[in-house]
């Protein structure tokens, strides 16, 4: 039975159990008949999370960014550079833990905690 949200009746639906080992059969079945044809090899794939994980190519320029507007939101990186969110609050992150910016306070934008001369120097 299914409700839908703001539904007031049940929904009956029924379908089939499909397990991994049978996915797995009908997965290599096509591989078989046919070279999958992918977007990135694995070892772009890997390349990129190392890459991302290590630093953003970013950084440099969203810490001038928060330092000259003496205060950081992530959203306030997202307009600037034209970002996503989740790019933004990785970024955001870097900055806390290389201590150029306070912690969350709820709501408000961060603190920004060094000068322009100590970014600067970091990026030097």
């Amino acid at each position: 039975m299914f409700s839908e949200n703001g539904a007031s009746r049940f929904v009956r639906l029924q379908g089939t159990f499909v397990d991994d080992e049978e996915i797995e059969r009908v997965a290599d079945y096509w591989r078989q008949r046919q070279k999958p044809n992918y977007l990135f090899t694995k070892e772009e794939i890997t390349k990129q999370s190392s890459m991302n994980a290590v630093e953003d190519d970013l950084l440099e320029e969203v810490t001038y960014f928060v330092v000259r507007q003496g205060s950081a939101s992530t959203s306030s990186i997202q307009r600037r550079f034209h970002i996503g969110y989740n790019r933004a609050a990785r970024l955001m992150d870097m900055l806390e833990e290389r201590g150029i910016v306070s912690e969350a306070l709820g709501t408000k934008p961060r603190q920004v905690l060094v000068s322009e001369e100590v970014v600067h120097a970091l990026f030097e």
